[in-house]
């Protein structure tokens, strides 16, 4: 699937909308303290945390009109996102995001049309209108969709093993219930005295 979001703005180059993109991307993108960023930024080979860590993106490119992150294992969708702007014929800055994906497993696969297409449309206007907010454009978002290979991927069935969901399902379910002793706060002097007794 191959998705286009833009929105147009005026007054600002592209260099200035892509640096205030990327600076500000929680911001802008709505993820706020589900996105973690790196502690050297948004650089090349760089991974950000989405989630709470369920998941993540690494920076797989970055310069001055665009940057593009990448999924791993276990997202919801394998591909790129890119993020530009350029300067149309009549001047006007066009910021955009470009997705290329497709469902990383078969679960995702049944998901994608059931709801997790439209949840990733709305992520990503809401992006791009929040952007054009921050320019203090009106917003106005096109979304152009182009099916680039309508086959399903079943023969990818062995991926389900990366779905970071359906880990997470297992990981909760499978740690053991605190009793009531461990669950109470420990002081450091008596955890002290266990290391040196």
């Amino acid at each position: 699937m191959a998705k286009t979001y833009r929105v147009h703005l005026e007054g600002v180059s592209p260099v200035e909308v892509v640096g205030i993109w990327r600076e500000r991307f929680p911001e802008i993108s709505g993820f706020g303290e589900g996105f973690r960023l790196p502690s050297g930024g948004l650089a090349p080979g760089a991974v950000a945390l989405l989630g709470g860590g369920l998941t993540g993106v690494m920076v797989l490119y970055s310069d001055e009109s665009s940057f593009t992150y990448m999924t791993p294992e276990g997202h919801p969708f394998s591909g790129w996102i890119t993020f530009s702007a350029y300067g149309d014929e009549d001047g006007t800055t066009v910021a955009q995001a470009q997705l290329l994906i497709r469902a990383n497993d078969p679960l995702y696969e049944l998901m994608m049309p059931l709801g997790l297409h439209s949840v990733e449309d709305r992520t990503w206007q809401r992006t791009l209108h929040n952007l054009a907010t921050y320019f203090g454009a009106d917003g106005k978002v096109e979304t152009r969709v182009v099916c680039v290979d309508p086959k399903r991927q079943w023969r990818r069935y062995r991926n389900i093993r990366y779905n970071a969901l359906i880990l997470s399902v297992l990981r909760v379910f499978s740690r053991r219930p605190r009793t009531a002793a461990a669950s109470q706060p420990v002081s450091k002097a008596r955890t002290a005295e266990r290391w040196f007794a």
